[in-house]
């Protein structure tokens, strides 16, 4: 469990400076442009459920993790408050950076209705529940050209969420964002420290002694 602690510890040295530092020509504005993304699991049946998040279905599904309660109402507020719940005690630049970007989801996105986004192979699952599919929801490009956006949304699947499910989608794609920042390949990572951050295990693992964390 002790690459829970280096991934954030990781994440926290790699952003101070890909955080502030601007785009001061194009190459490095083009950089970032692949897309990456964010996926739900769908079954059209509605057994066992019609739709959940990846890593919701993972937590719940594989490993019997739970999401944390929380009397918070909207998307943002509840992703911010799994983070602050989390992270806040140990991790407060890392909960402020997190914060930070799930704040300003709303005004990076486009929502895109009556169109199937294209599948990005970066999830490397390792089950699906019987007659159900992996759908992309959410495609990133962490530098977008001008005009266009940091997230797309495919707004169909979107409407089918819970307030707290599309939660866990803005939170998978802030932690998702910090570790290709720091040359992950895939999604794994960024699910699984999803999955910990929003059922509250962080704590259960390592108690709440700092000293665990050094």
């Amino acid at each position: 469990m002790k690459s829970i602690v280096l991934a954030i510890a990781m994440a926290i040295s790699n952003f101070a400076v890909a955080s502030e530092e601007p785009f001061t020509d194009f190459k490095s504005f083009a950089e970032g442009h692949e897309g990456n993304g964010g996926d739900v699991v769908f079954c059209p049946s509605g057994s066992p459920f019609q739709i959940k998040v990846l890593e919701e279905y993972e937590s719940e599904y594989i490993r019997d993790w739970h999401v944390l309660p929380t009397e918070k109402s909207t998307y943002v507020g509840i992703a911010a408050d799994y983070v602050n719940q989390s992270l806040g005690p140990r991790f407060p630049m890392l909960t402020g950076l997190l914060t930070d970007r799930i704040k300003a989801f709303d005004k990076n996105v486009k929502f895109l209705k009556g169109s199937e986004l294209t599948d990005i192979p970066d999830s490397s699952h390792i089950a699906l529940p019987i007659d159900c599919r992996v759908r992309q929801i959410v495609v990133l490009v962490r530098s977008p050209f001008p005009g266009d956006f940091k997230y797309t949304v495919n707004a169909d699947l979107w409407d089918m969420l819970s307030v707290k499910q599309k939660a866990l989608v803005i939170l998978h794609e802030s932690l998702y964002e910090l570790t290709l920042d720091d040359g992950a390949e895939n999604s794994i990572g960024a699910r699984y420290l999803n999955s910990v951050v929003f059922s509250g295990k962080l704590s259960e693992f390592y108690g709440t002694d700092k000293k665990a964390f050094e």
